[in-house]
């Protein structure tokens, strides 16, 4: 009888033991079910760019990096011309239309540590303001910032309150902001500008990427901000932009997995690989004159189409042509049984 209580112990123990390690194996795989994904993506893009600073900035694709580094006080939907929050969470504007108050996302960080606040972004606002249309000229040409300027004054109220005034009230003020041009740069590194760093090559925002190295018109390396404010983004580690000029080399290198993703694919280029199972094609939607009485308008033509391959997956390509990459992933990779 003993022998057989004890036999009977031990199979139990063994059972209850299968169970726990099938539960635990269970758990840790719903837990690391994205250690399969590839978290590295290449971009390749035409590669014309003059600079990584968002205020002065002028080619298309500057803005493809600048959207994956800095963020703006408001933003347009992902695919409609519609202001929705940013960096700002709400914000009101008087009856009149001069006095715009904006409350702002607590607990952000810029990638230096810096914290974004109230006073971070009214220094924003006077380095433009303070400058000159050669040096800043969005503020120049959104905000007519150096003749008749839109803007009156920005002041802080608190560390999460900005209050910006208008002389005279201007219809597409809110849109005007989301343009990347207006993008919050950490007060640190604008400081650190007049001394020993460059802020063309070192940018510092609070988007879901942040710079690491690399040079423009050539490849550029950006790396998951790990205290991005935006919870479970980005899904990607690391972005690489690479600079591929000539558009049939681009398509090319996409044909051959040599890029993930590119840019200003022309449509007749297109028809040529129309029943390529390993690519995606995107067409970029449109809305004319999305920025109402702003007198920059995007080119519609920059970017016809975007380019994947199959695995790519939550791409969604926006009306600006400047995409922010936080959702994009890629899909689950399953290992081939042998």
């Amino acid at each position: 009888m003993k022998m057989k209580s004890r036999s009977l112990a031990l199979l139990l123990m063994l059972v209850l033991s299968m169970i726990l390690a099938a539960c635990t194996s269970s758990n840790s795989d719903d837990d690391n079910v994205d250690e399969n994904r590839r978290k590295t993506l290449t971009f390749g893009h035409s590669g014309v760019a003059s600079s990584l600073d968002p205020a002065h900035m002028q080619e298309g694709d500057s803005f493809l990096v600048i959207a994956n580094l800095f963020e703006t006080l408001v933003n347009f939907g992902e695919q409609e011309a519609t202001v929705v929050p940013g960096l700002a969470e709400t914000w009101t504007s008087s009856d009149d239309g001069l006095t715009y108050t904006f409350k702002l996302r607590k607990d952000v960080k810029f990638h230096d540590e810096t914290d974004f606040n109230a006073d971070a972004v009214v220094k924003n606002f006077e380095r433009w303001s303070e400058g000159n249309a050669k040096d800043f000229p969005y503020y120049q040409l959104a905000f007519d910032g150096f003749n008749n300027p839109v803007i009156k004054s920005v002041k802080a109220d608190g560390e999460d309150t900005v209050i910006i005034e208008l002389n005279y009230p201007q219809e597409s003020f809110l849109k005007n902001l989301t343009m990347s041009p207006f993008s919050m740069v950490s007060p640190t590194s604008l400081e650190l500008a007049d001394v020993e760093a460059d802020i063309e090559y070192i940018p510092v925002g609070t988007g879901p990427f942040k710079f690491v190295e690399g040079k423009l018109n050539e490849t550029i390396i950006v790396v998951k901000f790990e205290e991005y404010w935006q919870e479970e983004l980005p899904k990607l580690n690391k972005i690489t932009f690479k600079s591929i000029p000539n558009d049939i080399a681009r398509l090319n290198a996409l044909m051959a997995k040599d890029i993930d993703l590119a840019d200003h694919i022309n449509p007749a280029d297109r028809m040529e690989i129309v029943d390529d199972e390993e690519l995606q094609f995107y067409e970029r939607p449109f809305v004319a004159n999305i920025y109402g009485d702003a007198t920059v308008i995007p080119n519609d033509d920059s970017m016809p189409l975007v380019g994947a391959t199959i695995e790519l997956l939550d791409f969604v390509p926006q009306l600006t042509g400047f995409d922010v990459l936080s959702k994009v992933q890629f899909e689950i990779q399953v290992e081939e049984e042998k």
